[in-house]
């Protein structure tokens, strides 16, 4: 391969819409095409050699027309065909002038989405860089001249410090082009302007070298990856059987296994990478333990996966013990209906059992190992010996080293062929992360921003990769989770407090996702663009937004990522947490009805070992989602949390909570006494819905109605209150009324309503 026509090719496909961005912050955006705008523009920011920005040029000017001054004439027909298969429709003439050109919002493509409810009005977004306040889609999005043209600015800015060389430099262009293109709308004049700028932009780099590269049919390789055993892991404790994790030491190491998933997946791709010579925009998505890439399908490639699956889990096996990367793949002559790309590649996945896991390596002759006499195994991860019976291996040891690390650290440094704070070793080939408070003395290394969506000033390759989970801090000090769990009201107050409350644990994750991705969109839609920012989406709610509201509530937020969600925390903010993250997905999803998320709250002491607290809840998070209901749609079951032994929906959770809390004010104030909440209770076991889904037995009784019992309580009390007995008597509200009462009860023994 050409090196030099390689690079022409792929800048081009990276830059060839970029006129459009210009186009619409010129006031004169009706005399020129954005092709001549977007040639204009590179001829002033683009640094690069010579002949690679003459070519480039050359063929972005050329890619709506039939003339072409260039020397590559076969890049030309590549990047037209790419072009045209990453945009959906084949244009052969230039898009013509819309007199809204520099109007028209983003419409996010949440507003597509239906699996059975419909959808209903579409919702956008206004121009704006990626910045940590994130924003959310509305019914009153806009654009305007003025937004492009500071996007624009911005843009020149970051240009400016690139000089285009390598690969490491196209990589570093495409994290600017994803921060400055995500909001601006690819195609207005002859297509749904739902697809950003920059998803059209990468997949057309993506398909451009598949086919520069690729000498057969199926040009396309798409390989997919998914991490198994995330949740044994992170919360695995050997000793006595459930080591507790609250204390400082172990929420360090929780805190290190939780970034340790990102960085296993994040290594994998980097190898994949490095061994088949392939850039950061052949990466579709990369999240939440998974990951999927789009590669020229070259000879060989089948047994250089093979090779490197191998070498992947060999080392997840000797160095955690209990996680397994599977990696599968297929090769495609076309990309046209990539929904069903998907769902091949899931089917194919499931096709390896979890009772073939490290099959390969069982058959080695050295696999089984006699245990030694004089060594003593890991009390933490009981993988690896150790000298004494109270020492812990050095995987352990850096593990909470790591976990100490991303308290403090701004940056992580990915370096190849060195050590850092954690290696990663496939075969021949060293992968190292550092975490770092700053980027000096890296120039050599990789560096990204992890706390924001900064790119760096030094760095081989320099983004964004936004690792950090939101950790609650004072003055740089984490707390443990046992200070979280402190009456205080503020943070400094806990971390001098002895006194605890009740540790809560929340898990959620998208319903339906699968059938999502399948089906959301009409056939004519599903095109890798959308659903890759579709992904993109759904993972920068999870790995960011999530993370702003658990500060806002002072959360752990122990694993989120991709569409799944675990945090720790006090009883109250937990509850208001999870209120919060399920109106926040409502409002970022744009009120689709067809999209919700189901979860489930667990309460326990703080002594209580937290991976069985994680597991009982996963547990209950399946009872949410009901996978038992007799409905003809997926998108009929859950949208519902569980929550002290009972699944309700959103909607009358949100009432149990105001319920529990007025009772607990109604009893500060002195209206009512706590024995309401023992008639509560009682009067609940003999309503109708407590024997809904129970046959009756002999002797049992039911009454109609708790209002009369209700009443006569009240009635014997003076100055009760009356307005609380209409609700109360609620239908709604009775049937669910044991969670208000809980939510009263624990507010009565702690001090704090849920606020």
């Amino acid at each position: 391969m050409n090196d030099i026509q390689e690079k022409v090719l792929v800048l081009s496909a990276l830059l060839h819409d970029i006129g459009k961005l210009n186009q619409r912050a010129s006031t004169r955006f009706k005399e020129k095409k954005h092709e001549v705008f977007g040639a204009e523009f590179l001829n002033e920011n683009l640094n690069a050699s010579p002949e690679i920005k003459d070519e480039t040029i050359k063929l972005v000017i050329s890619h709506h027309q039939i003339s072409y001054e260039g020397k590559y004439p076969e890049l030309l027909k590549i990047l037209k065909d790419s072009d045209g298969e990453s945009a959906e429709h084949d244009r052969m003439e230039s898009e013509g002038i819309d007199t809204n050109i520099n109007q028209t919002p983003l419409i996010s493509v949440y507003s597509y989405i239906d699996i059975g409810f419909g959808s209903k009005g579409k919702v956008g977004y206004s121009l704006a860089s990626l910045e940590r306040k994130l924003q959310y889609p509305s019914t009153y999005a806009t654009n305007s001249q003025v937004l492009y043209g500071s996007i624009e600015d911005k843009l020149k800015r970051e240009l400016k410090n690139l000089t285009i060389q390598g690969k490491e430099d196209i990589n570093t262009l495409l994290y600017i082009l994803l921060k400055y293109t995500k909001y601006v709308p690819s195609a207005i004049y002859v297509s749904v302007p739902d697809i950003p700028l920059y998803d059209h932009l990468k997949t057309t780099a993506a398909i451009a070298l598949c086919k520069y590269r690729s000498n057969k049919k199926e040009k396309y390789t798409i390989i997919m990856g998914d991490l198994s055993g995330i949740q044994n892991f992170i919360f695995y404790n050997l000793k006595g059987g459930e080591e507790q994790v609250v204390d400082e030491k172990g929420t360090k190491r929780m805190r290190g296994r939780s970034l340790l998933i990102n960085l296993i997946i994040d290594s994998a791709v980097r190898y994949i990478q490095e061994e088949l010579d392939l850039y950061d925009f052949n990466i579709l998505w990369q999240s939440g333990g998974n990951f999927l890439m789009l590669v020229p399908n070259v000879d060989g490639i089948d047994e250089k996966l093979v090779e490197m699956k191998r070498k992947v889990n060999e080392f997840l096996l000797n160095e955690f013990g209990r996680l397994y990367l599977n990696i599968a793949w297929i090769h495609k002559d076309n990309l046209n209906n990539f929904s069903e790309i998907l769902y091949e590649l899931h089917s194919k996945m499931d096709e390896e059992s979890k009772s073939k896991k490290y099959i390969e390596f069982v058959r080695d002759e050295d696999f089984y190992v006699s245990p030694s006499r004089d060594k003593y195994i890991c009390p933490v991860c009981g993988v690896h010996y150790v000298n004494d019976s109270n020492g812990i291996c050095d995987t352990c040891q850096r593990t909470a080293e790591l976990g100490g690390f991303i308290g403090k650290g701004q940056y992580l440094i990915r370096s190849l062929g060195k050590d850092g704070h954690f290696t990663f070793k496939y075969g021949d080939l060293r992968i190292s992360y550092t975490i770092s408070e700053d980027f000096y003395g890296y120039e050599d290394d990789e560096v990204f921003s992890i706390e924001d969506f900064n790119i760096p000033s030094v760095g081989k390759v320099r983004g964004f990769k936004l690792l950090k989970t939101y950790i609650p801090s004072v003055y740089g000090k984490v707390l443990s989770i046992s200070k979280l769990l402190a009456p205080g009201t503020s943070l400094e107050d806990r971390m001098t407090s002895n006194a605890t409350t009740k540790m809560g644990i929340f898990k959620a994750d998208v319903d339906c996702l699968g059938e999502i991705f399948k089906e959301g969109f009409k056939e004519d839609l599903r095109r890798i663009s959308r659903i890759s920012t579709l992904s993109f989406l759904m993972d920068l709610f999870f790995s960011v937004e999530v993370n702003n509201i658990a500060k806002k509530n002072n959360i752990y937020v122990i694993f989120s990522g991709g569409d799944d969600l675990t945090a720790v925390g006090r009883y109250d903010e937990i509850i208001k947490f999870a209120l919060d993250v399920r109106d926040s997905f409502a409002k970022w999803t744009g009120g689709n009805e067809n999209l919700h998320i189901s979860a489930s709250i667990v309460f326990f002491d703080e002594k209580f070992p937290i991976r069985r607290a994680v597991n009982v809840a996963e547990e209950h998070l399946g009872d949410a989602k009901d996978y038992s209901a007799d409905v003809s749609m997926c998108v009929e079951r859950g949208n519902k949390i569980k929550i002290f032994e009972d699944v309700l929906s959103w909607d009358d959770f949100k009432a149990q909570v105001d319920m529990g809390n007025e009772l607990w004010e109604a009893q500060k104030k002195g209206e009512i006494s706590s024995s309401l909440s023992h008639v509560l209770l009682v009067l609940h076991k003999l309503s109708p819905s407590f024997f809904a889904d129970k046959p009756l037995g002999k002797g049992d009784v039911v009454i109609p109605s708790p209002k009369p019992y209700l009443r006569y309580y009240f009635a014997r009390r003076k100055g009760s209150r009356y307005d609380l007995l209409d609700k109360l008597s609620q239908e709604g509200i009775f049937k669910h009324i044991p969670v208000g009462v809980s939510i009263w009860v624990m507010s009565r023994k702690y001090g704090k309503e849920v606020s």
